[in-house]
C-alpha cells in the first residue's frame, strides 16, 4: 500500500472499528483482507476482513511478522500465484 492508501485505511478502520486501533500495512487485491497491528499488542498480525460488521472482522491473528510471511505465502500457493 502506498502512503495516500495507508492513511485513508487507517481513517476507515478507526470509523468503522472505533474500539481498536488498527494500523494496516499490507492488503490483499483479490478480497477486502489487510494487515494490521494493532495498538493492544503491536508483535501480532491481524488479519482483518474490512468493511466486515464490528465485531466480525477479525479472520486471523499471527504471532509474529514471520509468520505473516508464511501465511501469505501460503495463500499465494492456494491462489497458484
Amino acid at each position: 500500500m502506498n502512503d495516500d492508501e495507508t492513511v485513508r485505511r487507517f481513517q476507515g478502520l478507526q470509523t468503522r472499528y472505533p474500539e481498536r486501533t488498527l494500523y494496516p500495512f499490507a492488503r490483499r487485491d483479490d478480497n477486502d483482507d489487510i494487515a494490521c497491528f494493532e495498538d493492544v499488542d503491536n508483535s501480532l498480525v491481524h488479519i482483518i476482513h474490512d468493511f466486515a460488521d464490528s465485531g466480525w472482522e477479525q479472520k486471523e491473528v499471527l504471532p509474529t511478522f514471520d509468520a505473516w510471511l508464511e501465511y501469505i505465502e501460503e495463500c499465494n500457493l492456494q491462489d497458484g500465484r
